[in-house]
């Protein structure tokens, strides 16, 4: 399947230590002392090594670190990736070359010692910094995408504590579609929320709607200015990651200069993104303080994540049937986050209409043709 991210993880060495942060409160306290003194050696080689790049070659890793987190690998261990899937050529290496050919290139060139240190700790800082800006960002604006009811004031939107179940249209979206009764006391990361499904289609119409929540939808495009102010019940979520914060209450869907869709050239999402910004949007609408991705303080993101992705996996095996639906989903989301103005700047020019039509035509009128001549 067509930008299909895996959903298995090297669980085993990941366990022991889930997160790949700085922070290691899993680990005890005197081999806390030794990893950090490790990991102290290791930046220090890593900036010495960046040292030996070119200005243009940082450039290409801040861009690599601040897509691929969103993109293909949003939790799972750098290092464990990059040095087994650079000598076995795992899934999840495969799909960061495919996305950054140049990567390699760049691996090679900081040299042979140390190489999966340097190059992994300079891509995720830039994909740490880029989560928490994310994680951010998010939790800000989506009270601006709805008439939430009760609404929040400038004081309230500051404390999380009035989110979650303490809001009755928020708790709606963190249950599944089919709850009845008590909210439960503990959240399943086993279960779907209602916030991954279209408001519009209850009845499921139109198919069940798994990532085509509005939610969702317009957090893929926070990042992006744009000229026409819509019905801003429309499609939201996805959006805003992509286009820009503007771009989240507007109709037309061009990118901003200055956004991700403009500056890195993304014009499509894979569903590890879509799984990505799906936790997201749910902790924005959760009681919970801080973003925690493996659950310290609450809600388990990454077992969410991968869920989630098994879920698409689980989908796509049904057969022909299921891979036509999973690729639909992404078609679906991508034209609902980009439309027919995908990867156009605000300050370029429409050169005109399009000319497909009359080239399809063509098309067609020579196939018909050629089947005329071999009857």
């Amino acid at each position: 399947m067509a930008r299909r991210a895996s959903s298995e993880d090297s669980d085993k060495e990941q366990e022991q230590d889930p997160d790949d942060d700085d922070d290691d409160d899993d680990v005890q306290v005197g081999r806390k002392r030794k990893r950090a003194s490790t990991k102290k050696a290791h930046e220090m080689a890593a900036i010495e090594a960046s040292q030996s790049l070119v200005e243009k070659d940082l450039d290409e890793l801040q861009k690599i670190g601040r897509t691929y987190g969103r993109l293909y690998i949003p939790f799972s261990a750098l290092d464990i990736v990059m040095h087994w899937g650079a000598q076995a050529e795992a899934e999840e290496w495969n799909s960061l070359i495919e996305g950054y050919p140049n990567l390699r290139d760049l691996v090679h060139k900081m040299g042979k010692d140390f190489v999966v240190e340097r190059c992994t700790i300079q891509l995720h800082r830039y994909r740490r910094d880029t989560r928490g800006e994310d994680v951010q960002r998010i939790k800000e604006e989506i009270l601006k995408w709805r008439k939430w009811n009760p609404a929040f004031t400038v004081d309230e939107a500051q404390d999380k504590s009035l989110r979650g179940l303490q809001h009755p249209q928020m708790a709606e979206l963190l249950l599944p579609r089919d709850h009845t009764g008590p909210a439960p006391k503990k959240f399943s990361t086993q279960v779907t929320p209602r916030l991954l499904y279209p408001d519009d289609d209850p009845n499921e119409l139109n198919g069940p709607g798994l990532f085509k929540g509005s939610l969702v939808i317009q957090a893929c495009r926070l990042y992006s200015r744009l000229r026409t102010v819509p019905d801003p019940s429309s499609l939201q979520g996805a959006q805003s990651l992509l286009l820009g914060p503007k771009a989240v209450l507007q109709a037309k869907r061009r990118p901003a200069a200055k956004s991700v869709t403009a500056i890195y050239n993304i014009g499509f999402v894979t569903f590890a993104f879509l799984a990505y910004v799906a936790c997201l949007v749910r902790y924005a609408l959760s009681s919970e303080g801080e973003y925690t991705p493996w659950g310290q303080n609450g809600f388990n993101y990454v077992r969410f994540h991968r869920y989630l992705l098994r879920l698409v996996a689980q989908i796509d095996d049904i057969g022909e049937a299921g891979q036509d639906i999973t690729r639909g989903i992404l078609d679906w989301c991508e034209d609902a986050i980009w439309g027919d103005d995908a990867g156009l700047d605000d300050d370029v020019e429409e050169a005109g209409p399009s000319d497909s039509a009359a080239v399809l035509e063509k098309y067609r009128q020579w196939i018909a043709t050629q089947g005329q001549s071999q009857a």
